[in-house]
């Protein structure tokens, strides 16, 4: 099986983990701390009301012991559905920047208990 893994510098994209391909998938190796908040997230109503909307791609949590690689003992996998997604050369960091201030999401205080962030 042809694993590709990235190299694990954190960046503001995935403080809590990387992303490697095996094969056609693509996954996350998440440190425990950041797999917590996940969970709690995908567990939350905002989370599946954005998924029974397709507004947030479906999360599923492979086995580690399928995967044949060296990564951290106590990371978790997550695999999250791949979309299209077309990327244009003229992007740069201020514009992930603003992307990312406007689509994270943090626990708060709302009915659903998830807020975006201001």
């Amino acid at each position: 099986m042809n694993v590709t893994l990235v190299p694990r510098e954190r960046s503001f994209r995935d403080p809590g983990g990387f992303v490697f391909r095996s094969g056609s998938r693509l996954l996350r190796a998440i440190e425990p701390s950041a797999f917590e908040i996940l969970k709690q997230f995908l567990a939350s109503t905002a989370a599946r009301n954005f998924i029974a909307a397709r507004q947030l791609v479906i999360t599923n949590f492979p086995d580690p012991l399928e995967f044949f690689f060296d990564f951290p003992a106590d990371y978790h996998l997550a695999e999250h559905e791949c979309i299209p997604f077309p990327s244009f050369p003229a992007e740069n960091a201020r514009l992930y920047s603003s992307a990312a201030d406007c689509l994270c999401w943090s626990p708060g205080s709302s009915a659903s208990g998830w807020d975006s962030r201001p």
